[in-house]
């Protein structure tokens, strides 16, 4: 087995590294997330719309904000409201 005690990934002035690599399992995943990740020179945004009025992203779907906000920036939306052009994806919870 290989082990690499990191992987960085460099573009012009950006710069961003992948921690110590034990395994290939998700080796692909994060290596094209990382060069998104200098390519764009952006945080990636993720547009959630919660279809359930009485619940929050961020009192009932803690876990899922919290994981998601470590990669990507997100921007809690209302149903019925057009979707900004810097959303990059749109996540639905919820919905009936």
């Amino acid at each position: 087995m290989d082990v690499y005690s990191g992987i960085a990934v460099d573009y012009l002035d950006r710069y961003t590294s992948l921690p110590a690599v034990f395994s290939s399992d998700g080796l692909e995943y994060l290596l094209s997330f990382a060069v998104r990740k200098v390519l764009t020179g952006r945080r990636l945004v993720v547009g959630v719309i919660n279809g359930k009025p009485n619940e929050s992203l961020q009192a009932d779907f803690e876990t899922l904000r919290t994981g998601l906000s470590r990669d990507y920036s997100l921007h809690e939306l209302i149903p019925g409201d057009p979707i900004p052009p810097e959303v990059d994806a749109l996540l639905v919870l919820g919905g009936t």
